[in-house]
């Protein structure tokens, strides 16, 4: 099974801790956007979630080029989540629509670094690509599910800033 393997397992366990950290965040941008940061035009708080959409899909494919040329996936992983894990934290601080619109463009970058070389490392020279993925999945989606728990509990009481750090926090765990 794809899942009893230690180096295999540390891989979805990183993604899990990584989706729990975006989970707890992204579902309150559009409020935490609109409320903290007085962003009151609906188009800026798209942009809030397009800026990093377009990042991703344009870096993806650069980190992906280069972690396919130098053949270390775990390194850019890393790379991944510890930048993101800075920008988590920086988002604690932001105070206008602009400063979040750049840290969210430069965590994008972090993030798009981490996010293919999961997929690639899992499956690189081994013939159960499909098992492997599905525990992937899983994975992710189970810390979707967590954060997203944890971060609709916790909003009210914490608030976004310190569920920001927490985010932190989880990034540099899935290091």
């Amino acid at each position: 099974m794809a899942f009893l393997n230690r180096s295999v397992a540390s891989v979805y366990l990183a993604y899990a801790l990584q989706s729990t950290a975006q989970a707890i965040t992204w579902q309150f941008v559009t409020y935490f956007v609109k409320h903290e940061l007085n962003a009151i035009s609906f188009i800026e708080q798209s942009v809030a979630f397009a800026v990093p959409a377009i990042v991703v899909m344009i870096m993806t494919n650069v980190w992906g080029s280069l972690s396919d040329r130098k053949r270390r996936r775990k390194v850019f992983m890393v790379i991944g989540f510890t930048g993101y894990a800075a920008v988590f934290f920086f988002y604690a601080f932001v105070s206008d629509i602009i400063q979040y619109l750049l840290v969210a463009a430069v965590g994008a970058i972090f993030y798009s670094a981490a996010l293919p070389m999961g997929q690639a490392h899992l499956t690189t020279n081994v013939k159960n690509k499909g098992e492997r993925l599905g525990y992937f999945v899983a994975a992710q989606s189970g810390g979707w599910f967590f954060g997203a728990l944890f971060g609709g509990i916790f909003y009210d009481i914490i608030g976004m800033r310190i569920l920001f750090i927490i985010a932190a926090l989880l990034s540099l765990g899935a290091t």
